[in-house]
C-alpha cells in the first residue's frame, strides 16, 4: 500500500510474477504481400512467438484437464451463440446446455467438498458460452444445491 502526500489517492501494489515473453521485432515479422488471401495474412500475423500451452497453463492454474475438455465440449452445436431468439427459447436453450453441462460431469454438487475450485472454473468457463445459463447454474448448484449439501442430511 502506498499513499501520496500530494494527493489523497491510495495505490495498491501487488507482486506478479515476471513472465518472459519473446516478442518479435520488425525483422523477425513476417513480409506481408499484397497477394496473400486473409487465411495467409492471419497465419503469418498471428502465430504467437510463445508457447500457446504454456500461457493456457499460467492462466487457468487449475482443473487444467476438465478445462481443456470443456473448451473442446463448447464446439457442440448446442453450446453455438444463438441471437435474436425469443425468452422463451432463451431460457430452454439455458436448460438444454446446463443439462448437457451436466450430463457431461463438468460439475457437481459434490465439488464444494471434493474439489471447490472446479465449481469455479465450470461457471468461467460457462460463462464464455452463455450468462443466462451461467445464472442458472448458480442458482442451482451454488443456492439450492450447497444449501441442500451443507445443510441437508444423508437420506
Amino acid at each position: 500500500l502506498r499513499t501520496s502526500s500530494s494527493s489523497s489517492s491510495i495505490t495498491l501494489l501487488r507482486h506478479v510474477p515476471a513472465v518472459s515473453v519473446p516478442v518479435r521485432n520488425s525483422a523477425q515479422a513476417a513480409k506481408l504481400k499484397n497477394t496473400m488471401t486473409p487465411s495467409e495474412i492471419r497465419e503469418k500475423l498471428l502465430t504467437p512467438a510463445f508457447p500457446i500451452s504454456k500461457l493456457t497453463q499460467l492462466l487457468d492454474h487449475d482443473n487444467l484437464q476438465m478445462r481443456a475438455d470443456f473448451r473442446k465440449f463448447i464446439s457442440e452445436p448446442v453450446m453455438v451463440p444463438r441471437y435474436n431468439i425469443s425468452l422463451e427459447e432463451e431460457r430452454d436453450l439455458a436448460l438444454r446446455r446446463l443439462q448437457r453441462i451436466c450430463d457431461n460431469k463438468f460439475i457437481s454438487v459434490l465439488d464444494f467438498w471434493n474439489n471447490p475450485l472446479r465449481i469455479f472454473a465450470a461457471h468461467e468457463l460457462a460463462a464464455i458460452i452463455d450468462p443466462a445459463m451461467t445464472t442458472k447454474m448458480t442458482v442451482q448448484f451454488n443456492l439450492f444445491g450447497g444449501t441442500v449439501l451443507k445443510l441437508g442430511t444423508d437420506r
